[in-house]
Protein backbone atom coordinates (compact mmCIF):
# COMPACT_ATOMS: atom_id res chain seq x y z
CA UNK A 1 0.00 0.00 0.00
CA UNK A 2 1.65 3.17 -1.23
CA UNK A 3 0.94 7.13 0.51
CA UNK A 4 1.70 10.46 -1.06
CA UNK A 5 3.88 12.43 -0.12
CA UNK A 6 1.18 15.30 1.36
CA UNK A 7 -0.60 12.24 3.01
CA UNK A 8 2.42 11.02 4.62
CA UNK A 9 3.29 14.56 6.13
CA UNK A 10 0.48 14.62 7.52
CA UNK A 11 0.60 11.28 9.44
CA UNK A 12 3.58 13.08 10.49
CA UNK A 13 1.29 16.42 11.95
CA UNK A 14 -1.04 13.96 13.29
CA UNK A 15 1.12 12.04 15.14
CA UNK A 16 2.62 14.88 16.20
CA UNK A 17 -0.25 16.08 17.74
CA UNK A 18 -1.06 13.14 19.59
CA UNK A 19 2.06 12.69 21.37
CA UNK A 20 1.83 16.30 22.31
CA UNK A 21 -1.64 16.36 23.24
CA UNK A 22 -0.91 13.27 25.46
CA UNK A 23 2.52 14.88 26.74
CA UNK A 24 0.14 17.87 27.98
CA UNK A 25 -2.75 16.28 29.44
CA UNK A 26 -0.05 13.77 31.51
CA UNK A 27 2.15 16.45 32.68
CA UNK A 28 -0.78 18.46 33.82
CA UNK A 29 -2.36 15.61 35.62
CA UNK A 30 0.72 15.15 37.29
CA UNK A 31 1.37 18.69 38.35
CA UNK A 32 -2.22 18.82 39.91
CA UNK A 33 -1.86 14.98 41.97
CA UNK A 34 1.66 14.91 43.08
CA UNK A 35 2.93 12.20 45.02
CA UNK A 36 3.25 12.95 48.69
CA UNK A 37 6.26 14.29 50.47
CA UNK A 38 8.81 11.01 51.56
CA UNK A 39 12.69 11.58 50.38
CA UNK A 40 14.77 13.30 48.30
CA UNK A 41 14.47 12.03 44.73
CA UNK A 42 10.73 12.62 44.81
CA UNK A 43 10.72 16.28 45.71
CA UNK A 44 9.71 18.65 42.75
CA UNK A 45 13.60 20.54 42.31
CA UNK A 46 11.72 23.90 43.61
CA UNK A 47 10.32 22.24 46.33
CA UNK A 48 13.69 20.96 47.13
CA UNK A 49 15.43 24.19 47.16
CA UNK A 50 12.63 25.87 49.15
CA UNK A 51 13.22 23.20 52.13
CA UNK A 52 16.79 23.32 52.15
CA UNK A 53 17.84 26.91 51.19
CA UNK A 54 14.68 29.42 52.38
CA UNK A 55 17.00 32.63 52.47
CA UNK A 56 18.13 31.88 48.86
CA UNK A 57 14.29 31.65 47.99
CA UNK A 58 13.05 34.01 50.28
CA UNK A 59 15.69 36.91 50.33
CA UNK A 60 17.40 36.65 46.58
CA UNK A 61 14.14 35.58 45.23
CA UNK A 62 12.90 32.74 42.69
CA UNK A 63 13.74 32.87 39.09
CA UNK A 64 11.33 35.21 37.03
CA UNK A 65 9.12 32.16 36.43
CA UNK A 66 8.33 31.65 39.33
CA UNK A 67 8.63 34.99 41.78
CA UNK A 68 5.02 36.25 40.54
CA UNK A 69 3.79 33.23 42.87
CA UNK A 70 5.79 33.88 45.43
CA UNK A 71 7.29 37.06 45.91
CA UNK A 72 3.79 38.20 46.68
CA UNK A 73 4.78 41.17 49.23
CA UNK A 74 8.21 42.38 49.77
CA UNK A 75 8.56 42.74 53.69
CA UNK A 76 10.01 46.49 54.48
CA UNK A 77 13.09 45.26 55.69
CA UNK A 78 14.86 42.27 55.29
CA UNK A 79 13.81 39.46 58.09
CA UNK A 80 16.84 37.61 57.92
CA UNK A 81 18.67 40.78 58.92
CA UNK A 82 15.97 42.32 61.44
CA UNK A 83 17.71 43.41 64.79
CA UNK A 84 14.97 43.04 67.04
CA UNK A 85 15.15 39.42 65.68
CA UNK A 86 19.01 39.02 66.50
CA UNK A 87 18.73 40.92 69.66
CA UNK A 88 15.83 38.26 70.90
CA UNK A 89 18.29 35.19 69.68
CA UNK A 90 21.57 36.23 71.35
CA UNK A 91 19.58 36.66 74.94
CA UNK A 92 17.98 33.06 73.82
CA UNK A 93 14.99 34.44 73.89
CA UNK A 94 12.29 31.97 71.90
CA UNK A 95 11.74 34.10 68.29
CA UNK A 96 8.43 33.38 66.68
CA UNK A 97 8.43 32.91 62.84
CA UNK A 98 5.30 33.20 60.42
CA UNK A 99 4.45 31.69 57.20
CA UNK A 100 1.47 33.74 55.41
CA UNK A 101 -0.29 31.80 52.99
CA UNK A 102 -2.68 33.51 50.03
CA UNK A 103 -3.56 32.52 46.66
CA UNK A 104 -3.14 34.85 43.63
CA UNK A 105 -6.57 34.93 42.95
CA UNK A 106 -7.35 38.54 42.71
CA UNK A 107 -5.55 41.26 44.43
CA UNK A 108 -7.20 41.09 48.14
CA UNK A 109 -6.00 38.48 49.59
CA UNK A 110 -2.37 39.17 48.79
CA UNK A 111 -2.95 43.00 49.57
CA UNK A 112 -4.42 41.15 53.21
CA UNK A 113 -1.25 39.21 53.42
CA UNK A 114 0.96 41.82 53.01
CA UNK A 115 -0.81 43.99 55.61
CA UNK A 116 -0.30 41.05 58.08
CA UNK A 117 3.39 40.60 57.07
CA UNK A 118 3.98 44.67 57.00
CA UNK A 119 2.63 44.44 60.71
CA UNK A 120 4.56 41.35 61.97
CA UNK A 121 7.76 43.32 60.61
CA UNK A 122 6.87 46.27 62.33
CA UNK A 123 7.10 44.26 65.58
CA UNK A 124 10.19 42.64 64.67
CA UNK A 125 8.97 39.37 63.79
CA UNK A 126 10.08 37.29 60.88
CA UNK A 127 7.77 36.10 58.41
CA UNK A 128 7.24 34.83 54.59
CA UNK A 129 4.46 35.06 52.48
CA UNK A 130 3.78 32.01 50.04
CA UNK A 131 1.18 31.04 47.42
CA UNK A 132 1.08 26.98 48.53
CA UNK A 133 -0.60 26.37 44.92
CA UNK A 134 3.49 26.36 43.98
CA UNK A 135 3.53 22.99 46.11
CA UNK A 136 0.60 21.34 44.44
CA UNK A 137 2.89 21.17 41.13
CA UNK A 138 4.37 23.18 38.20
CA UNK A 139 1.69 24.24 36.47
CA UNK A 140 -1.41 24.82 39.05
CA UNK A 141 -0.48 27.91 40.52
CA UNK A 142 -1.13 29.34 36.88
CA UNK A 143 -4.10 27.61 35.87
CA UNK A 144 -5.56 28.63 39.01
CA UNK A 145 -4.63 32.28 38.76
CA UNK A 146 -5.49 32.19 34.72
CA UNK A 147 -8.35 30.66 35.26
CA UNK A 148 -9.79 33.13 37.72
CA UNK A 149 -8.71 35.98 36.02
CA UNK A 150 -9.52 34.84 32.52
CA UNK A 151 -13.60 34.02 34.23
CA UNK A 152 -13.91 37.57 36.07
CA UNK A 153 -13.07 39.15 32.76
CA UNK A 154 -14.94 37.52 31.00
CA UNK A 155 -17.74 35.57 32.36
CA UNK A 156 -18.53 37.11 35.82
CA UNK A 157 -21.69 35.56 35.57
CA UNK A 158 -20.20 31.86 35.40
CA UNK A 159 -18.00 33.04 38.67
CA UNK A 160 -21.78 33.96 40.32
CA UNK A 161 -23.07 30.72 39.47
CA UNK A 162 -20.26 28.77 40.69
CA UNK A 163 -20.41 30.95 44.10
CA UNK A 164 -23.90 29.61 44.49
CA UNK A 165 -23.18 26.49 43.94
CA UNK A 166 -20.93 26.36 46.49
CA UNK A 167 -23.28 28.19 48.97
CA UNK A 168 -25.57 25.39 48.22
CA UNK A 169 -22.97 22.31 48.27
CA UNK A 170 -21.56 23.88 51.76
CA UNK A 171 -24.98 23.72 53.43
CA UNK A 172 -25.34 19.70 53.18
CA UNK A 173 -22.36 19.29 55.03
CA UNK A 174 -20.59 17.01 52.67
CA UNK A 175 -16.27 17.25 52.46
CA UNK A 176 -16.53 19.48 49.40
CA UNK A 177 -14.19 18.58 46.30
CA UNK A 178 -12.20 22.31 47.26
CA UNK A 179 -11.01 20.20 50.05
CA UNK A 180 -10.01 17.31 48.59
CA UNK A 181 -8.48 19.57 45.85
CA UNK A 182 -6.58 20.95 48.29
CA UNK A 183 -5.76 17.90 50.35
CA UNK A 184 -3.49 16.50 47.91
CA UNK A 185 -0.25 18.67 48.44
CA UNK A 186 -0.89 18.82 52.46
CA UNK A 187 2.46 16.29 53.03
CA UNK A 188 4.08 19.10 50.77
CA UNK A 189 3.01 21.82 53.01
CA UNK A 190 3.90 20.61 56.20
CA UNK A 191 7.34 19.36 55.16
CA UNK A 192 7.67 22.80 54.35
CA UNK A 193 6.45 24.12 57.38
CA UNK A 194 8.26 22.13 59.81
CA UNK A 195 11.73 22.30 57.52
CA UNK A 196 11.71 25.61 57.68
CA UNK A 197 10.68 25.55 61.56
CA UNK A 198 7.59 28.39 61.17
CA UNK A 199 6.00 28.09 64.50
CA UNK A 200 3.26 29.97 63.38
CA UNK A 201 0.66 30.01 59.53
CA UNK A 202 -2.11 32.84 58.98
CA UNK A 203 -3.95 31.98 55.55
CA UNK A 204 -5.80 35.21 53.63
CA UNK A 205 -7.46 32.38 51.21
CA UNK A 206 -9.63 29.42 51.85
CA UNK A 207 -7.47 27.08 49.75
CA UNK A 208 -4.50 26.78 52.49
CA UNK A 209 -7.14 27.04 55.21
CA UNK A 210 -8.62 23.70 53.33
CA UNK A 211 -5.09 22.09 53.06
CA UNK A 212 -3.99 22.86 56.89
CA UNK A 213 -7.37 21.25 57.80
CA UNK A 214 -5.99 18.15 56.56
CA UNK A 215 -2.76 18.56 57.72
CA UNK A 216 -4.19 19.09 60.85
CA UNK A 217 -6.94 16.00 60.63
CA UNK A 218 -3.42 13.75 61.13
CA UNK A 219 -3.31 14.48 64.73
CA UNK A 220 0.38 15.20 65.62
CA UNK A 221 0.56 18.60 63.69
CA UNK A 222 0.64 21.32 67.02
CA UNK A 223 1.72 25.10 64.58
CA UNK A 224 -1.50 27.29 65.62
CA UNK A 225 -3.17 28.19 62.10
CA UNK A 226 -5.20 31.14 61.58
CA UNK A 227 -7.69 32.21 58.89
CA UNK A 228 -8.10 36.11 57.96
CA UNK A 229 -11.78 36.45 56.28
CA UNK A 230 -11.61 39.21 53.66
CA UNK A 231 -15.14 39.63 53.10
CA UNK A 232 -18.23 40.67 55.08
CA UNK A 233 -19.54 36.96 55.12
CA UNK A 234 -19.32 33.59 55.36
CA UNK A 235 -17.71 32.17 52.58
CA UNK A 236 -18.57 28.97 50.92
CA UNK A 237 -16.88 25.88 52.30
CA UNK A 238 -15.52 27.73 55.40
CA UNK A 239 -17.12 25.59 58.13
CA UNK A 240 -15.62 22.87 57.18
CA UNK A 241 -12.26 24.01 57.69
CA UNK A 242 -10.47 23.39 61.08
CA UNK A 243 -8.54 26.22 62.50
CA UNK A 244 -7.30 27.65 65.77
CA UNK A 245 -8.85 31.10 64.87
CA UNK A 246 -10.70 32.86 62.70
CA UNK A 247 -9.80 36.75 62.78
CA UNK A 248 -13.37 38.12 61.27
CA UNK A 249 -14.37 41.98 59.49
CA UNK A 250 -16.81 43.02 62.44
CA UNK A 251 -18.90 41.73 65.33
CA UNK A 252 -21.92 41.50 63.44
CA UNK A 253 -21.01 38.79 61.50
CA UNK A 254 -20.02 36.25 64.58
CA UNK A 255 -23.67 34.92 64.49
CA UNK A 256 -23.14 34.11 60.53
CA UNK A 257 -20.09 32.03 61.10
CA UNK A 258 -21.48 30.51 63.90
CA UNK A 259 -24.92 29.70 62.59
CA UNK A 260 -22.54 27.74 59.53
CA UNK A 261 -20.76 25.65 62.01
CA UNK A 262 -17.79 27.82 63.44
CA UNK A 263 -17.05 27.79 67.17
CA UNK A 264 -18.18 30.72 68.54
CA UNK A 265 -14.61 30.66 70.37
CA UNK A 266 -12.39 30.60 67.45
CA UNK A 267 -14.00 33.99 66.44
CA UNK A 268 -11.53 37.26 66.41
CA UNK A 269 -12.99 40.24 65.63
CA UNK A 270 -10.00 42.26 64.18
CA UNK A 271 -10.91 44.05 60.89
CA UNK A 272 -9.78 43.31 57.58
CA UNK A 273 -6.10 44.03 57.31
CA UNK A 274 -5.41 46.87 54.97
CA UNK A 275 -1.81 48.38 54.17
CA UNK A 276 -1.26 50.95 57.17
CA UNK A 277 -0.61 53.63 54.50
CA UNK A 278 -4.72 53.90 53.92
CA UNK A 279 -5.02 54.82 57.83
CA UNK A 280 -2.14 57.86 57.43
CA UNK A 281 -4.67 60.62 55.78
CA UNK A 282 -3.11 62.90 53.43
CA UNK A 283 -5.01 66.51 53.43
CA UNK A 284 -6.48 66.80 49.79
CA UNK A 285 -4.37 69.77 49.10
CA UNK A 286 -1.58 67.35 49.83
CA UNK A 287 -2.31 64.81 47.52
CA UNK A 288 -3.61 66.81 44.84
CA UNK A 289 -0.38 68.50 44.88
CA UNK A 290 1.32 65.13 44.99
CA UNK A 291 -0.71 63.49 42.00
CA UNK A 292 -0.44 67.20 40.30
CA UNK A 293 -4.16 67.51 40.28
CA UNK A 294 -5.96 71.11 40.14
CA UNK A 295 -7.29 72.35 43.85
CA UNK A 296 -9.97 74.00 42.35
CA UNK A 297 -11.94 71.00 40.80
CA UNK A 298 -14.25 68.03 41.64
CA UNK A 299 -12.26 64.65 41.51
CA UNK A 300 -14.28 61.28 40.54
CA UNK A 301 -12.49 58.20 41.31
CA UNK A 302 -13.62 54.84 39.04
CA UNK A 303 -11.74 52.07 40.65
CA UNK A 304 -12.24 48.59 38.86
CA UNK A 305 -10.11 46.46 41.01
CA UNK A 306 -6.44 45.21 40.44
CA UNK A 307 -7.62 42.92 37.14
CA UNK A 308 -9.55 45.89 35.89
CA UNK A 309 -13.45 44.98 35.72
CA UNK A 310 -16.96 46.18 35.90
CA UNK A 311 -18.50 49.11 33.60
CA UNK A 312 -15.84 51.83 34.45
CA UNK A 313 -16.55 53.54 31.17
CA UNK A 314 -20.65 53.61 31.55
CA UNK A 315 -20.10 54.97 34.70
CA UNK A 316 -18.11 57.52 32.87
CA UNK A 317 -20.13 58.79 30.45
CA UNK A 318 -22.68 58.93 32.80
CA UNK A 319 -20.62 61.39 35.10
CA UNK A 320 -20.04 63.54 32.24
CA UNK A 321 -23.57 63.84 31.20
CA UNK A 322 -24.73 64.94 34.94
CA UNK A 323 -21.86 66.86 35.97
CA UNK A 324 -20.14 70.58 34.70
CA UNK A 325 -18.08 72.89 35.54
CA UNK A 326 -14.60 72.02 36.42
CA UNK A 327 -14.05 68.24 37.10
CA UNK A 328 -11.81 65.05 36.52
CA UNK A 329 -12.67 62.01 36.54
CA UNK A 330 -9.63 59.31 37.36
CA UNK A 331 -10.83 55.86 36.00
CA UNK A 332 -8.00 53.11 38.01
CA UNK A 333 -7.95 50.14 35.39
CA UNK A 334 -5.66 47.83 37.17
CA UNK A 335 -3.77 45.15 35.50
CA UNK A 336 -6.40 45.36 32.56
CA UNK A 337 -4.27 46.46 29.43
CA UNK A 338 -7.26 45.91 27.01
CA UNK A 339 -9.51 47.62 29.02
CA UNK A 340 -7.27 50.64 29.50
CA UNK A 341 -6.61 50.90 25.54
CA UNK A 342 -10.13 50.98 25.39
CA UNK A 343 -10.89 53.60 27.32
CA UNK A 344 -8.04 56.02 26.23
CA UNK A 345 -9.02 55.17 22.48
CA UNK A 346 -12.70 56.73 23.94
CA UNK A 347 -11.87 59.37 25.66
CA UNK A 348 -8.39 60.57 23.80
CA UNK A 349 -8.68 64.38 24.24
CA UNK A 350 -11.09 64.66 26.51
CA UNK A 351 -9.71 67.11 29.16
CA UNK A 352 -12.34 65.68 31.62
CA UNK A 353 -11.11 61.78 31.99
CA UNK A 354 -7.65 60.30 33.36
CA UNK A 355 -7.12 56.46 32.77
CA UNK A 356 -4.41 55.06 35.56
CA UNK A 357 -3.13 51.87 35.01
CA UNK A 358 -2.29 49.83 38.72
CA UNK A 359 -0.43 51.70 41.44
CA UNK A 360 0.78 51.57 44.37
CA UNK A 361 -0.49 55.16 45.38
CA UNK A 362 -4.04 54.27 45.27
CA UNK A 363 -4.20 55.35 48.69
CA UNK A 364 -3.03 58.74 47.58
CA UNK A 365 -6.08 59.09 45.41
CA UNK A 366 -8.49 58.21 47.53
CA UNK A 367 -7.39 61.25 49.64
CA UNK A 368 -7.40 63.33 46.39
CA UNK A 369 -10.96 62.40 45.11
CA UNK A 370 -14.08 63.85 46.50
CA UNK A 371 -16.12 60.25 46.10
CA UNK A 372 -15.37 56.80 44.95
CA UNK A 373 -17.07 54.52 42.91
CA UNK A 374 -16.10 50.44 42.91
CA UNK A 375 -17.33 47.40 42.82
CA UNK A 376 -17.44 46.34 46.86
CA UNK A 377 -14.81 44.11 47.40
CA UNK A 378 -13.57 42.98 50.94
CA UNK A 379 -10.71 44.78 50.41
CA UNK A 380 -10.99 47.78 48.17
CA UNK A 381 -14.49 48.62 50.31
CA UNK A 382 -12.10 48.41 53.53
CA UNK A 383 -9.45 50.14 52.39
CA UNK A 384 -12.12 53.16 51.08
CA UNK A 385 -13.19 53.43 54.43
CA UNK A 386 -9.83 53.35 56.38
CA UNK A 387 -9.17 56.44 54.28
CA UNK A 388 -12.61 58.11 55.02
CA UNK A 389 -13.81 58.43 51.44
CA UNK A 390 -17.51 59.00 50.59
CA UNK A 391 -17.82 55.84 48.39
CA UNK A 392 -20.56 54.46 46.10
CA UNK A 393 -20.62 50.73 45.69
CA UNK A 394 -22.06 48.81 42.14
CA UNK A 395 -22.43 45.35 42.45
CA UNK A 396 -20.60 43.58 39.51
CA UNK A 397 -20.88 40.03 40.70
CA UNK A 398 -23.78 38.80 43.39
CA UNK A 399 -21.31 35.95 44.95
CA UNK A 400 -19.77 37.38 48.23
CA UNK A 401 -19.98 40.92 47.30
CA UNK A 402 -23.38 40.81 48.10
CA UNK A 403 -23.38 40.63 51.46
CA UNK A 404 -20.21 43.17 51.16
CA UNK A 405 -22.26 46.01 49.88
CA UNK A 406 -24.96 44.96 52.06
CA UNK A 407 -22.94 45.23 54.98
CA UNK A 408 -21.70 48.86 54.29
CA UNK A 409 -24.71 50.47 52.96
CA UNK A 410 -26.70 49.44 55.56
CA UNK A 411 -24.19 50.65 57.91
CA UNK A 412 -24.14 54.22 56.34
CA UNK A 413 -20.32 53.18 54.83
CA UNK A 414 -21.75 53.92 51.12
CA UNK A 415 -24.33 54.39 49.28
CA UNK A 416 -25.43 51.35 46.87
CA UNK A 417 -26.12 51.50 42.92
CA UNK A 418 -28.33 49.74 41.23
CA UNK A 419 -26.75 50.27 37.60
CA UNK A 420 -23.75 52.98 35.92
CA UNK A 421 -26.65 55.65 35.71
CA UNK A 422 -27.73 55.25 39.76
CA UNK A 423 -24.06 54.86 40.10
CA UNK A 424 -23.01 58.15 38.87
CA UNK A 425 -26.02 60.28 39.94
CA UNK A 426 -25.18 59.38 43.40
CA UNK A 427 -21.71 59.89 43.24
CA UNK A 428 -22.61 63.53 42.14
CA UNK A 429 -25.16 63.85 44.92
CA UNK A 430 -22.08 63.29 47.22
CA UNK A 431 -19.75 65.65 45.51
CA UNK A 432 -22.25 68.41 46.03
CA UNK A 433 -23.46 67.51 49.16
CA UNK A 434 -20.80 68.09 51.88
CA UNK A 435 -23.09 67.20 54.92
CA UNK A 436 -23.76 64.15 53.36
CA UNK A 437 -20.56 62.97 52.67
CA UNK A 438 -19.00 64.47 55.98
CA UNK A 439 -21.67 62.19 57.53
CA UNK A 440 -20.51 58.96 55.74
CA UNK A 441 -17.20 59.59 56.76
CA UNK A 442 -17.78 59.48 60.01
CA UNK A 443 -19.69 56.11 59.83
CA UNK A 444 -16.33 54.95 58.55
CA UNK A 445 -14.39 56.42 60.90
CA UNK A 446 -17.08 54.73 63.86
CA UNK A 447 -17.58 51.35 62.34
CA UNK A 448 -14.64 50.08 60.31
CA UNK A 449 -11.18 49.40 62.75
CA UNK A 450 -8.21 50.91 60.82
CA UNK A 451 -5.38 48.79 62.69
CA UNK A 452 -6.92 45.52 61.78
CA UNK A 453 -3.30 44.31 60.90
CA UNK A 454 -1.67 45.38 63.92
CA UNK A 455 -4.15 43.11 66.16
CA UNK A 456 -3.85 40.06 64.18
CA UNK A 457 0.20 40.52 64.46
CA UNK A 458 -0.30 40.61 68.20
CA UNK A 459 -2.79 37.72 68.46
CA UNK A 460 -0.53 35.73 66.55
CA UNK A 461 2.27 36.76 68.43
CA UNK A 462 0.92 35.87 72.02
CA UNK A 463 -0.81 33.15 70.84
Amino acid sequence: MSFSVKSSANAVWIARFVFMTRRSLFRFAGSIVRPPFREQDRIPHLFYQMCSNPHRVFSLGLPPRFRAGVSIATPRRSPYYNTQTLHKASRGEKTVKVLILSCDTGEGHNSAAAAVAGALTQRGIESHVFDPLVLAGKYAERFVSGAYTTIMKKAPSAFNALYRAGDIYSSTGITSPVYHANARYAANLRAFIETNGYDRVVCTHLYPMETLTAIRKSGDFTVPCYGVLTDYTCIPFLAETDLDGYFIAHEDLRAELVEKGIPSDRIIVTGIPVDEKFAHHMEKAAARNYLAIPQNQDVFLIMSGGIGVGNAGAICDEILRRHSGAFTVYILVGRNSDLKQTLEEKYAGNEHVRIVTFTKKVNVYMNAADVMISKPGGLTSTEAAVAQVPLVQLLVYTACEAPNIAFFSSHGLSERAENAADAAEKAVALVRDKARAEAMREAQRNTIAPDAADKIAERIVLS
